[in-house]
């Protein structure tokens, strides 16, 4: 069977809004929230650019958090910061984050050890094509797997045919 998304009364609007207006978003299965992305960079400015570039390509389809520079505004990682934006998008089905460096995926890994079995995959995708493909595929209701495969497949993206 295929996902249900929203309630019969208004199905469109809790699309729109990503979240329902009063039921729940209804798979067979269960309760569907959809998978949300984490973009982790070492720059702030980098890491709300491929924010805003995600949610304008999707029209705010997939929840997605930010997080980029250290705590004193430097460039770095602040693992409570990756901590905190990952309790904050959590769902059932699942977060997939992109990061810009291995550096990233460090401070990724550390915030998961207290995470709870919380349904994560850090992405070896490129960020910001990886991102997208990501919440292309998110946003039509695919799974942590799918979402991540997708975003995977932005490696084979050919920018400049010579």
């Amino acid at each position: 069977m295929g996902r249900v998304w929203g309630c019969a009364p208004h199905p469109l609007a809790c699309r729109e809004a990503n979240r329902c207006h009063g039921c729940d978003w209804i798979r067979p299965e269960g309760i569907l929230i959809m998978v949300n992305l984490l973009i982790v960079a070492h720059s702030a400015q980098l890491a709300a650019g491929v924010k805003e570039f995600v949610e304008e390509v999707t029209r705010g389809a997939v929840r997605v958090a930010a997080v980029g520079g250290a705590a004193d505004g430097s460039l770095g990682t602040d693992v409570d910061r990756v901590r905190a934006s990952l309790r904050e998008i959590q769902t059932p089905d699942g977060v997939l984050v992109l990061v810009d460096f291995n550096s990233a995926v460090m401070s990724v890994e550390v915030a998961l050890e207290e995470s709870g079995g919380l349904p994560v995959v850090i992405s070896d995708a490129p960020l910001v094509e990886g991102a997208y493909m990501a919440a292309v595929e998110a946003s039509v209701g695919a799974t942590l797997e799918e979402t991540a495969a997708a975003a995977l497949r932005a490696r084979e993206m050919v920018k400049v045919h010579r």
